[in-house]
């Protein structure tokens, strides 16, 4: 006798499952946070050789109005990737890695970001 039941008269008998049982799951939250994460660290690089051109042009006062608008676009994307990030890693039973991911980008792109308008602040004093 099978430990199996047999299945019931016109019936087709289940395929195993290769998930091992579960549906697997998404984590929404990590990846948007991996995305934003990811969008501001290459806006963060596209601002320094937009800015790097800018200073090389003697375009100062551009330079600085460019630095503030990269700036600004970079923090909030950090910010986004930060709290959506957070919100990936709270979620039970969700995978975690891509929330983690985002949320260390955009520590690094707020971190970036404070520290350059400490560094612009410090040489405005001297001025």
């Amino acid at each position: 006798m099978s430990q199996y039941p047999s299945p019931a008269p016109g019936a087709v008998p289940a395929q195993p499952s290769t998930t091992g049982g579960y549906a697997p799951r998404k984590n929404t939250f990590g990846w948007v946070s991996l995305i934003a994460g990811a969008a501001s660290q290459l806006l963060s690089f596209v601002a320094t050789l937009v800015n790097a051109a800018l200073y090389r042009s003697n375009a100062y006062e551009v330079a600085g109005i460019s630095s503030a608008i990269f700036g600004v676009l970079s923090a909030l994307l950090g910010i986004a990737a930060l709290v959506f990030g957070i919100i990936g890693l709270l979620r039970k039973d969700a995978p975690k890695a891509a929330a983690a991911a985002g949320t260390a980008l955009g520590a690094a792109t707020l971190f970036g970001t404070l520290s350059t308008l400490i560094f612009q602040a410090v040489l405005s004093i001297g001025t």
